[in-house]
């Protein structure tokens, strides 16, 4: 299949002379073109990306011209960038006419100096009459496209236009005292204006009182069905496949409505159409079939063509468009056009007619020769601030992810740093407890038994078999074994006759059975007692517990008695060390400092 001009614009707009591919509109066409022909003032509104410029364009200006009007189209936004909006409106009438043919001066009345007096554009008509080539009158219809621009950027100056517009559409106004103005011979106006930004409009009428403005509009709508069904099958004709077309009309008619309000999309409805026929021209096919159409319904048609449109863009380029053209309402916002070529160096391609172009140059703000830069419809908005929010919380998962990440890192040095403490002080602990046991052996070989025990006692851990507060050293035990190991000791404190003693494995403690029927522990060095008597036995008090010993680990007793019973009992270090440090004075500070505690 040859590479033809595609038949829709995309998301482009029908330009003048492109009446042969728009359709659809033939009604719309046809009214606005009438109250133009019977009105002087006409706005025409509806929402951004309606079709409006496509309808002036490709629509209204042809049936204008078949009746001998000469459409003259100016966006006062970007072009009235370097003088006044007057200015600028009698450079375009110039040259339009320049163009289509000529003009004939007259002094019928002088001109204002000041272009900011009411009848300035009023005496500049009235001096002028309009021809075509073959001599036929032309009547200038001013086309005011996209006029919300200027009433961003320069409302005091849309004001005084207004205002001449209005003077203009009295016809009470006279030139001599018999000669009235004909304003029905050479002139018309029409303004474009977004429907949400017609409030803007409404308040400069109202405040400069201005209300015949009001009496003529006309609102652009959605697509009816049957103009949709022209969109797609009239210029597509040589490109559907003729057994699918009335599936494929209706599945694009149904991605291209509106879900709120069922109504039909025109800049959406072009531009599924637009891919598809880009889409057969690259895979080389003759015709659009259902197939095709049917793998773009689950699409979003403006997220895929955005990203395409990004896809070779750096992500810092990307991430400004997602960022500043549109506000945090998820609605379009513009940026001048330095700082937007700063972000975005490559970005002329969006903004060129082509399969890449999101973006177009807006109003230019008062006192400067600098365009802003925005998006060209308001249905990428959604899409986009959809990819921002993913793109959010992606950041926000990664700034999580380092915060958690450094966190943890944190954490694993804080807790390295605490066992390398940790193990430094073990190891000083470990020394000095070696250091605490040598002196407390060379005190027991001296014979001081007392302060032997009792630095031995405080060399070893509160728990032998779980040391947390310092560790074990055995040393350390032996040290306190030997200095419980004196021989210089009486045993006193049963009332009775004994009748057995055993001595504990570790030679430090002795139990005695007598016939008290009691048992003792004693402690081999000191000669005291260690703990209460264990009572439990009731036999002949003549004879009592008649024996006892103790276990090979040195954790048990066992004692009999003439009650014919055997009793057991748990003995141990602990038990040992309990009784030392309880019955012992802790060591004094003066002692610490001295054996280096």
């Amino acid at each position: 299949m040859s590479k033809a001009m595609n038949p829709w614009a995309g998301l482009a707009s029908y330009q003048d002379g492109d009446w042969r591919k728009f359709c659809g509109r033939g009604r719309e066409s046809f009214d606005v073109a009438q109250l133009v022909d019977n009105n002087i003032f006409v706005t025409l509104y509806g929402k951004s990306g309606i079709g409006k410029t496509s309808l002036l364009n490709a629509g209204v200006f042809p049936r204008l011209r078949a009746d001998g009007y000469l459409p003259v189209s100016i966006r006062l936004g970007i072009e009235a960038y370097d003088g006044s909006l007057q200015e600028c409106i009698l450079k375009k009438i110039r040259t339009a006419i320049d163009t289509a043919g000529t003009v004939t001066e007259t002094d019928i009345v002088p001109m204002p100096l000041d272009e900011t007096q009411e009848n300035w554009l009023w005496c500049f008509f009235a001096r002028n009459r309009f021809f075509d080539n073959s001599g036929q009158v032309l009547f200038p219809v001013l086309v005011f496209d996209q006029f919300e621009e200027v009433f961003r950027t320069r409302p005091q100056d849309t004001a005084v236009l207004l205002r001449q517009i209005c003077f203009m559409m009295d016809r009470g106004h006279v030139l001599a005292d018999t000669d009235s103005y004909r304003y029905d011979f050479n002139f018309r106006f029409l303004i474009s204006i977004r429907e949400d930004e017609l409030y803007r409009l409404e308040d400069c009428i109202d405040e400069n009182y201005l209300p015949e403005m009001k009496n003529c509009r006309y609102r652009l709508r959605g697509l009816s069905e049957k103009g949709a069904l022209e969109v797609i099958t009239v210029p597509g004709a040589p490109y559907i496949a003729p057994s699918d077309k009335d599936a494929i009309a209706r599945t694009i008619i149904n991605i291209a409505r509106n879900k709120e309000d069922g109504t039909i999309s025109s800049n959406i409805l072009s531009l599924v159409c637009s891919r598809a026929y880009n889409e057969i021209l690259f895979k080389g096919l003759d015709t659009i079939d259902f197939k095709l159409i049917e793998g773009m319904v689950a699409e979003d048609i403006f997220e895929k063509y955005y990203l395409e449109a990004v896809s070779g863009l750096p992500r810092k380029a990307s991430a400004f468009i997602q960022e500043h053209l549109i506000d945090s309402s998820d609605r379009r916002n513009s940026v001048s056009e330095p700082d937007f070529f700063k972000a975005v160096p490559d970005g002329e391609v969006l903004i060129q007619d082509g399969p890449k172009k999101i973006l177009q140059r807006v109003s230019v703000a008062s006192g400067s020769n600098q365009t802003r830069i925005e998006l060209v419809h308001d249905s990428f908005c959604e899409p986009i601030a959809r990819i921002r929010k993913k793109h959010v919380n992606r950041r926000r998962i990664a700034i999580y992810s380092a915060f958690i990440l450094t966190l943890l890192l944190v954490i694993a040095v804080s807790t390295s740093i605490i066992h390398t403490l940790k193990q430094k002080e073990w190891r000083m602990l470990e020394s000095q407890s070696r250091s605490l046991a040598e002196i407390a052996i060379r005190l027991a070989d001296e014979g001081d038994y007392i302060m032997a025990k009792r630095l031995a006692a405080a060399a070893l851990p509160a728990n032998l078999n779980n040391p947390k507060d310092r560790p074990y050293v055995l040393c350390a035990e032996v040290a306190f074994r030997k200095a419980c190991s004196n021989n210089d000791v009486v045993l006193t404190g049963h009332t009775s006759f004994v009748s057995s003693v055993a001595i504990s494995p570790d030679s430090k403690r002795i139990v005695s059975g007598a016939f008290d029927n009691t048992i003792r522990i004693w402690d081999m060095e000191t000669g005291k007692h260690i703990g209460e008597p264990l009572t439990g036995h009731e036999g002949d008090i003549i004879v009592g517990v008649s024996s006892v010993a103790i276990s090979p680990d040195g954790k048990r007793i066992v004692s009999g008695s003439s009650d014919c019973t055997i009793r057991i009992w748990e003995l141990s270090i602990e038990d040992n060390l309990d009784y030392v440090r309880k019955n012992y004075p802790p060591l004094s500070e003066e002692e610490k400092r001295r054996y280096g505690l």
